[in-house]
């Protein structure tokens, strides 16, 4: 090291101090003299890199409570969260946020009617950027289908069951939001149950009405139908919807409807009062594939959904605001997904959804760029099989990649 300087000085002939190592990582199929100086001059560059990075690092953040006692006793034997200063439960993270009817209603008012729900529409010069709905659009539109469900003989509050057998789309929240309107209840199938557990659960909450993503969902519904004692009517969310369709379903005794159809219909009949929901109200009965015998029904109130989003608080260093975007791709019929969107909506973010392909997530998420994304270790397990399986392809690629992976771990444990 030079005196009174901070930097070192590299050997003159430090271009061929390199062969060693090139030889190695390349098998010795490089033998020119250049190729050697540019590794060089890579190298040095990483490494002043990596010194920039190492002196730029962010602070260290201190947990808001020690990471091996999370919780402390209750008088009563339960367990509460440490951070929590009172015994008192949070049951919402703002108080004018109780229910998922009252959430994107805050949303709007805190983004200032910014963008809500996006997903990828084709363009005429190729590109498939996302294209956004602004929170204002979503619930009136939400409020259309509600007044479409009331004018065709669905009753309003909490006797009235509503099914959703749908991908991740913008009309799912639509529909969702449309059941709360008038304090219904929503009921979603998911994509993997069978006949059997669609039937079971579309009588056991005697449902009138289905919104279904696609024809074929709604077609298998109609075949259903002789066994599927309570149902009605069927939404259909993509356009196309023939008067031969809708004569075929008449046949069978269900009134087909296109999804456009319902909310125009909505938007001209006459309005009733609306009959918002309380947070002791059920907002959903989220059906499990059990292991044995026939799906469960679980019972979820607008107060448990809200109350679930209240461990947002503990990550006070990364506090979501309306600046936020999260990639929607784990299925609506999990809570998981739903009650993070809530949160999302409660601090007026933006949802971004994936094109219904999981092939084409990583392409949806280059575009997306999504500060977060809600995944379940089935995901993460897939992605670090890709990565790890390109890693191993070259092992100059992999000791590089080790060691960032230790340097990025080591500065995640200080």
């Amino acid at each position: 090291m030079v005196k009174d300087s901070p930097l070192y000085v590299l050997p003159l002939n430090i271009g061929s101090r390199f062969v060693d190592l090139t030889d190695w990582a390349t098998g010795g199929s490089h033998s020119s003299p250049a190729y050697y100086y540019s590794v060089a001059a890579a190298t040095i560059g990483t490494m002043g890199l990596g010194w920039y990075v190492w002196n730029n690092r962010p602070e260290k953040i201190t947990p808001l409570v020690n990471p091996q006692s999370q919780t402390r006793e209750l008088q009563d034997g339960s367990r509460i969260c440490r951070y929590l200063k009172t015994d008192t439960l949070m049951n919402s993270l703002h108080p004018d946020a109780l229910t998922l009817y009252e959430c994107v209603r805050r949303g709007a008012r805190v983004s200032n009617n910014g963008p809500m729900l996006g997903k990828r529409v084709k363009q005429a010069d190729g590109t498939e950027p996302y294209v956004w709905l602004n929170y204002n659009e979503i619930i009136d539109r939400s409020v259309n289908v509600a007044h479409a469900m009331r004018h065709i003989g669905i009753p309003s509050g909490q006797s009235s069951f509503v099914g959703i057998y749908a991908k991740n789309r913008p009309e799912w929240i639509i529909t969702e939001h449309a059941t709360y309107t008038f304090s219904n209840i929503l009921v979603p199938l998911y994509e993997t149950l069978g006949a059997e557990a669609c039937v079971f659960s579309l009588n056991q909450t005697e449902i009138q009405i289905v919104f279904c993503d696609t024809f074929a969902k709604a077609k298998n519904l109609k075949e259903q139908k002789d066994q599927c004692l309570f149902l009605k009517f069927l939404v259909v969310m993509d356009e196309g919807i023939t008067e031969e369709d809708k004569a075929a379903f008449t046949e069978v005794g269900l009134t087909l409807y296109g999804f456009s159809e319902l909310e125009a219909l909505g938007a001209t009949v006459e309005k009733t009062p609306i009959v918002p929901p309380k947070p002791d109200d059920l907002a959903t009965i989220c059906y499990t594939s059990g292991t044995t015998g026939t799906p469960k029904g679980v019972m979820l109130t607008h107060g448990n959904i809200m109350a679930d989003g209240t461990t947002l608080d503990y990550f006070k260093y990364t506090e979501l605001t309306s600046d936020d975007v999260m990639m929607s791709f784990l299925p609506l019929a999990h809570m998981f997904e739903r009650v993070v969107q809530s949160v999302m909506f409660t601090q007026g973010g933006r949802v971004g959804f994936f094109r219904g392909d999981i092939r084409g997530l990583v392409d949806d998420i280059k575009t997306l760029q999504p500060t977060l994304l809600p995944v379940v270790p089935r995901v993460l397990n897939r992605i670090y099989d890709k990565a790890m399986s390109e890693v191993n392809k070259s092992t100059f690629r992999k000791t590089l990649f080790n060691a960032a992976l230790s340097y990025k771990l080591r500065e995640i444990n200080q």
